[in-house]
């Protein structure tokens, strides 16, 4: 993680972190509940703007094995609203097939009564060679 001496950071990142393990365990309940139920966005499946639903539903066509966040960074926009960008690296398999990914997130989480949720999400393909420190 970067900039740890940053409490926001700090405090997303360990969000985050749970996110991608009940992701990991495929617990869907635990995942669905940090994303804001009118969080919409773009991963890199091209299938056009997702909702809550279409993102809890990932959960079912990939295991992932492994994951890491990189130069991860959170800056603050408003009271409750805050910006995150980090480089992900995961591998898994999906229908039995290996898979290796290497993308640059950036997402926007709204505190309501008091957690930080998912709203906004934009994924986007990183280079092979991309920097992971």
């Amino acid at each position: 993680m970067d900039s740890s001496d940053d409490p926001l950071t700090a405090e997303l990142y360990g969000r985050e972190v749970e996110a991608w393990e009940n992701f990991c365990r495929k617990d869907r309940l635990a995942y669905a509940d940090a994303i804001g139920d009118d969080a919409a966005g773009y991963d890199l499946t091209g299938t056009g703007l997702k909702d809550k639903a279409a993102v809890v539903r990932d959960i079912d066509f990939a295991d992932v094995i492994h994951y890491g966040m990189h130069d991860y960074q959170a800056h603050r926009i408003s009271d409750d609203v805050a910006l995150v960008h980090y480089l992900a690296e995961f591998s898994g398999t999906t229908g039995g097939r290996p898979f290796e990914i290497k993308m640059f997130i950036g997402e926007v989480f709204v505190r309501r009564e008091g957690r930080w949720l998912l709203r906004w999400f934009q994924n986007t393909a990183a280079a092979a060679d991309s920097s992971s420190d």
